[in-house]
């Protein structure tokens, strides 16, 4: 995850993750609209709701290609053309009429198409797409109307205009979404507008108050329904398991079209190829409204009663716009096709995301890889957005085939504060090699680091305060292994175990880092000839240096670390600052979720709040684990040592702050306090919590 939020910053939670790798969700894992409604109804508390011209000029136009909108005139002289009015009464009629939805689709796309062919813009087109679920996804999702390219669909005629057969779309031939509801838009009104949705300073919020009235930038008046969602985290490497009983999401708010739209958006993100943003439009009745969706924000605009004489003059220009504006959601030059090939017939649509790169040729840097299967692939909407892919080295800079040609690929939309994972591994294969340089086999090895340039700019009022801009950035490194890997024998994974643990001491005493998310994703090993294996810490998106200015600090607006393995200190709406001792607190969790029976005991972990996971693992710590697996015993000796020494760190700090609590009260009635206990410190909690007290229980 990424560093614990700023006092005065105005943030948006993850859906769910805007963390490292090893903490983002896995398209395979909780994907029904009923598991991610509560964290994208999070995520809309801090959506934005510009005027109609603000989205024109701060989203669409700047990035436009050079072609511009016809003039006033030439709109003007369409929209009076008997044939759009024609098509455009038709859909008047059906929307007026039965005040059903699936009534609007045929009579609006056919009236959208005609204005697209008299703007000069038939490369794309409107398709209905209800009631066809899209594919390539384990969501079964299924979009009213898809914009799509005309190209995609000149091998099934039966697409172009209205119809609903042909093969399914997968969801990164939706240039954007069209969603339909039968009853008018609600007005936009400041009177109905929060003053805020999220954490922000006084100054802040008066800063936003004070432009919204002259701007038209406003925060969202909806509130979550729910309690918002704590931070949870599913690790790609995780089994699969279901919910606590009772742990359901409203059907009132999954329905709600915010959601759906919302919705449409994380899987437009998620499952297209390296997509920077989203557009997408909300019809309701005779009203429309823009939403643009992108890794850092939501922001839409104030409806549109596009049905009007000079209603339809200025659709006209929205549509243009729009259209126009289509091609900026894909940085240009990485990918020799954004679109993914239809998968075969016969494959699994729902597993279509495996393939999703395969066979794909990426260039950058003097680099070219031939991407094949997806390793892990993040499924959220605000967030970093990463992919890690397999790859084989076609051409290198070095003229080398690095691993006989094979590499692993990641790319996430970072903080532009965030400090780059690339300097954080050469800081501590720098200090490994001037400090222990048997250490250097236990860190990862990295061939190339990229920053891509996404050509992509949003120019809207008083951004600083609510919009965290992102880079998309690349590595490029050796392929790994995770140490839940069923192929990993129980001898060699203690080894691994410790060689990471030896890595990590490393980092922290020679490197002046900390890692800030250990994880089963992020603890790794490489297998080498004749079978032995060599433990790495893998995974430094998250990592800071422990001496840095304070300024450096990235602004990335999230706490720090994979909700299931995080130190019970940091499960707090404002966490203290991660230590040394946290990150070990983690590696005893991982140790546990590795070596235990987890079925019934530890799984349900990733779908507790904070507050209850910070229970369990304080009941654990005292009651100790679940019993090992077979073939385990070894590591049966372990874990209670490593129970003790947190449990008794845990202790005295706890008496120590209640002794503090109750002096306090005493105080206050005028009477005598007892005894101070002192208060351990806070870097070892008075040397139970330290690299030696660890490692000797590693036995």
């Amino acid at each position: 995850m990424t560093t614990p939020p700023r006092a005065s910053a105005t943030f948006m939670h993850s859906t769910p993750h805007s963390k490292g790798s090893a903490s983002d969700k896995n398209s395979g894992q909780q994907t029904t609209r009923e598991h991610y409604a509560p964290f994208l109804n999070h995520d809309l508390a801090s959506e934005r709701y510009v005027s109609l011209e603000q989205f024109l000029s701060g989203l669409l136009r700047p990035s436009s290609p050079a072609r511009a909108a016809p003039d006033h005139a030439r709109l003007t002289e369409i929209a009076n053309m008997s044939d759009v009015q024609e098509k455009l009464d038709a859909f008047k009629s059906a929307t007026e009429g039965s005040g059903l939805e699936n009534r609007m689709y045929e009579p609006f796309v056919e009236f959208v198409n005609l204005c697209l062919q008299k703007l000069g813009l038939e490369e794309f087109l409107l398709c209905r797409n209800d009631p066809i679920i899209l594919s390539g996804s384990y969501a079964s999702r299924k979009p009213d109307v898809g914009e799509v390219a005309a190209s995609s669909i000149t091998d099934v005629p039966d697409r172009r205009g209205v119809g609903a057969a042909g093969r399914r779309f997968q969801w990164g031939e939706f240039w954007a979404f069209w969603e339909f509801k039968p009853g008018d838009l609600p007005e936009f009104s400041p009177s109905n507008t929060s003053e805020t949705t999220a954490t922000t300073t006084k100054q802040k919020a008066n800063k936003t108050e004070a432009s919204g009235s002259s701007t038209g930038v406003r925060k969202s008046s909806r509130r979550a329904e729910a309690p918002p969602p704590a931070q949870p985290v599913v690790d790609a490497e995780l089994p699969a398991a279901e919910p606590p009983a009772g742990n359901h999401t409203p059907r009132s708010l999954v329905e709600k079209p915010e959601i759906q739209c919302a919705g449409y958006a994380l899987e437009m993100l998620a499952l297209s190829r390296i997509r920077h943003h989203v557009f997408g439009v909300l019809v309701g009745g005779l009203t429309m409204e823009l939403q643009y969706y992108d890794r850092s924000a939501i922001v839409k605009s104030h409806r549109l009663e596009f049905t009007t004489p000079d209603g339809l003059v200025t659709f006209l220009g929205v549509l243009s716009d729009l259209t126009n504006s289509l091609s900026t959601q894909y940085p240009h030059g990485l990918l020799d096709s954004d679109t993914p090939p239809a998968p075969p017939p016969n494959r699994n649509t729902k597993t279509a995301w495996d393939d999703l790169y395969r066979d794909t040729k990426m260039t950058f840097g003097g680099w070219g890889l031939n991407l094949e299967n997806i390793l892990f692939q993040s499924h959220g909407l605000i967030g970093r957005g990463t992919v890690v892919v397999r790859a084989k080295v076609m051409k290198s800079p070095q003229r080398a085939k690095r691993n006989n040609g094979d590499v692993v690929v990641k790319w996430s939309w970072v903080p532009t504060t965030r400090r780059k994972e690339a300097d954080f591994i050469k800081m501590a294969r720098d200090a490994a090699a001037s400090k222990n340089p048997d250490m250097l086999k236990h860190l990862p090895a990295l061939f190339c680091a990229h920053e891509a340039d996404t050509s992509y700019k949003i120019f809207l009022e008083d951004l600083d305060t609510w919009y965290e801009a992102r880079q998309l950035r690349i590595i490029v490194q050796e392929p790994l292994m995770p140490l839940n890997d069923e192929k990993l024998s129980p001898d060699k994974l203690a080894k691994a175990f410790k060689d990471t643990f030896k890595a990590y001491r490393c980092v922290v005493e020679y490197a002046k880092l900390i890692h800030r998310d250990i994880s089963t994703g992020n603890l790794m090993y490489r297998l080498l000839d004749g079978g032995d294996v060599e433990g790495v810490l893998n995974d430094f998106d998250m990592a800071k240096s422990t001496v840095e200015d304070a300024s450096n600090t990235s602004t990335s607006r999230h706490r720090t670390g994979t909700k299931p393995f995080m130190a019970r200190d940091l499960l707090v709406e404002e966490p203290p600052r991660h230590l040394p001792r946290h990150d070990l607190e983690s590696f005893l969790y991982v140790l546990a979720f590795l070596v235990c029976e987890t079925k019934g005991t530890l799984d349900h972990w990733r779908f507790l709040s904070m507050e209850d996971l910070k229970t369990a693992k304080a009941s654990r710590l005292s009651e100790g684990f679940p019993s090992v697996k077979p073939g385990y015993e070894d590591f049966a000796t372990w874990l209670p040592q490593l129970e003790h020494i947190f449990e008794d760190g845990s202790k005295r700090l706890t008496a120590a702050k209640r002794r503090v609590v109750v002096n306090a009260g005493l105080k206050a009635k005028g009477r005598p306090p007892l005894e101070e206990i002192p208060m351990p410190d806070e870097e070892t909690l008075d040397g139970t919590v330290t690299f030696d007290t660890f490692f000797a229980s590693l036995v």
